[in-house]
């Protein structure tokens, strides 16, 4: 059974949408078209302020694109997140999200709760066929930030990817949570 409210509501995703960049982002390694150890360098022009610890390093920095996934998913870093998306390329991802669902927006921007939930059950689906996609569901449970659907279900594991722009008062959570038997 599934229950929705709202869910093809076309929204802000906020940070939400990292998660389907970063499962992008590693398909395209499975499909060798991306190499986690190719190096990317911090230049100012990535420089942006919110979550994440890059913008506190020294412009020049390198990091691979391992790294890089790695810091967006736990840390939610918007430098890193830039700085993928200017590598892979921002119309592609775009087609990536449409490959998901045919009706996602025309945007990386704006998406729908059901259009992230296939995102989750994308990743789902792929951890026990692809390494790299299982190396990101296992940094959804390490995330940093334990609120949202975390802080409600105290003693159970979930996985997720939150998104928060108080400014547009948007605050996501797209979760996955494991119960004893079935997720």
């Amino acid at each position: 059974y599934t229950y929705g409210y709202g869910e093809d509501k076309v929204r802000r995703t906020a940070s939400s949408i990292k998660l389907p960049f970063i499962a992008y982002v590693m398909t395209l390694v499975d499909q060798k078209q991306l190499d986690l150890n190719t190096q990317l360098t911090y230049t100012a022009g990535f420089k942006i302020d919110g979550t994440g610890i890059i913008q506190f390093e020294p412009i020049g920095t390198q990091y691979t694109i391992k790294q890089l996934a790695e810091l967006v998913i736990r840390y939610s870093d918007n430098v890193a997140y830039l700085m993928l998306l200017s590598h892979v390329g921002e119309q592609q991802f775009i087609n990536f999200l449409h490959e998901l669902d045919p009706t996602s927006p025309n945007n990386r921007v704006f998406s729908t709760s059901h259009i992230l939930t296939k995102a989750m059950k994308y990743v789902y689906d792929r951890k026990d066929s692809s390494e790299n996609i299982n190396q990101l569901y296992e940094w959804m449970q390490q995330s940093t930030f334990d609120d949202g659907v975390d802080v409600g279900l105290p003693g159970v594991d979930v996985v997720h990817k939150t998104g928060w722009m108080p400014m547009y008062t948007v605050s996501n959570d797209i979760a996955l949570v494991k119960d004893e038997k079935n997720p």
